[in-house]
């Protein structure tokens, strides 16, 4: 019947055409273009609703309804997929396909609303179906309490929010179900949640405060990068890994602790989060990596663990609130520009173990008054590691090895300021 029509409509044009001396072709070609597209969209509307009405016949569930700019992509347990778009909110409010969007949009889908067990789509004329979800509440395995598969969180504006990233390799799982309801919202997966990916909620700059399940061992690199809003996280035990630009540039974090169980966190991870107050670095932890801490404008404390063994470059640059720190024994290196303009730090020990401190390692530091280096052989030194200190600034070094410092490249030129000093005292 509609291949009939679509013909019929198409003689007329032709017909019409064929009547005149002189057409704009252009004008048929627009109306053969219109004609094709609508065409193609009811197709395609036709096909979701048979797609849908097979589920329903043949007893398939949801595995899997993920979120989408134009309303859901939904997989079938067979494997069959169904994409559906925006709905006529008509009187329904902002309650459309895409749930918070709520655009009108030509789809005979007026309604989807995801679950915890089932997804009900709703579509044009009123009707009703109801697909059961698979996961879910229950959840499958280690998932059964469905503690494991839920990440809770706030946002500043009382919206649900959707990650960046919500693929299978991002979670460990597919999300399923997202909502929000009195103040709080909270992400579904169908099965237990693994790690927090790479760019999993990046630039998700409403995102106020995040809860994450025991189950997680990783935090992927950017996972919550420039989530300028972001001032609380739990993270639980079970993390060993937190990646390179982890929480860089979340700038109204203003406290985290680091569980035990981290071994390794990534270059940049909290790069940039000037309301950071303080922190402590897990025991397990041997490198501070590049940039680690840098621009953390407002840390004033840190304790580094016994087993670091490196300070990166620019480690903790341009921490200027930063007014002492312990070097433990065992680190090996001092990166360049490590603690580059610490303007606030007016003494610094190094620790008999160092054997090598990069360029401008401590270049900026404005009020350093004090360095205690306790190796008997000078640490190999960059340029001007010591440039633009305090007036006056004193470089303590152990009484026999005075004229070791003075005469080692990259210490000669604070020989006025090298002193003798018993360590042993």
């Amino acid at each position: 019947m509609k291949k009939l029509l679509y013909s019929f409509c198409l003689a007329i044009l032709m017909s019409f055409a064929g009547c005149s001396e002189a057409y704009d072709d252009k004008w048929i070609l627009d109306k053969f273009e219109e004609m094709e597209k609508e065409h193609s969209d009811m197709q395609a509307q036709i096909d979701a609703q048979q797609t849908l009405l097979n589920a329903l016949a043949n007893n398939l569930s949801i595995i899997a309804i993920t979120p989408t700019t134009e309303g859901y992509l939904v997989t079938f347990s067979d494997g069959s997929t169904l994409t559906v778009k925006h709905g006529d909110k008509g009187d329904k409010g902002d309650t459309g396909a895409q749930g918070e969007k709520g655009e009108d949009g030509d789809s005979f889908f007026a309604e989807v609303v995801v679950g915890e067990d089932c997804v009900t789509f709703t579509l044009a004329d009123g009707t009703m179906v109801v697909i059961p979800l698979s996961g879910g509440e229950s959840g499958d395995g280690d998932n059964a309490d469905g503690a494991l598969n839920k990440i809770y969180y706030t946002t500043t504006d009382g919206k649900k929010l959707f990650p960046y990233n919500s693929g299978g390799a991002a979670f460990g799982a597919i999300l399923i179900s997202n909502t929000y309801e009195n103040g709080q919202g909270v992400l579904v997966f169908d099965d237990t949640i693994t790690s927090i990916g790479s760019s999993a909620f990046s630039g998700c700059s409403s995102l106020a405060s995040v809860t994450i399940p025991d189950s997680v061992t990783l935090i992927g690199s950017s996972a919550f990068s420039k989530c300028s809003s972001l001032t609380s996280i739990t993270i639980p035990d079970s993390v060993t890994s937190i990646g390179s630009s982890a929480f860089e540039g979340c700038s109204s974090l203003s406290s985290i602790t680091i569980p035990d169980s981290v071994t390794s966190i990534g270059s940049s991870a909290f790069c940039g989060c000037s309301s950071l107050t303080s922190i402590t670095i897990p025991e397990g932890v041997t490198e501070i990596r590049a940039e680690a801490f840098s621009k953390c404008s407002s840390l004033a404390s840190i304790n580094i663990p016994n087993g670091v063994t490196l300070i990166g470059g620019s480690a903790f640059s341009k921490c200027s609130s930063l007014t002492s720190i312990t070097i433990p024994e065992g680190v090996t290196e001092i990166g360049s520009e490590a603690f580059y303009k610490c303007s606030g730090l007016t003494s610094i020990t190094i620790p008999d173990s160092v054997t090598s401190i990069g360029y401008y390692a401590f270049y900026g530091c404005s009020s350093l008054a004090e360095v205690y280096c306790k190796p008997t052989t000078p640490p190999a030194g960059g340029d001007n590691m010591f440039y633009n200190n305090a007036s006056g600034r004193k470089i303590y070094v152990p009484t026999d090895s005075v004229e070791a410092y003075k005469t080692a490249e990259g210490w000669s030129e604070y020989a006025d300021a090298i002193v003798g000093y018993d360590f042993n005292e």
